[in-house]
């Protein structure tokens, strides 16, 4: 019994690991895509004649 509790905790704390991985990552590619995207607007804007 005791051990069926402990893999319990072991495979929700792992699980809960892997959501902040998988959070950070996100949250770091968000940002990269941004800043790519705010790097690439002054010039589509500056290339574009009005």
């Amino acid at each position: 019994m005791l051990s069926l509790m402990r893999r319990h905790a072991l495979v929700s704390i792992w699980l809960e690991l892997g959501q902040l991985v998988r959070w950070c990552m996100w949250a770091w590619l968000e940002n990269a895509m941004v800043e790519d995207f705010e790097d690439a607007l002054p010039s589509t804007r500056v290339a574009r004649p009005r």
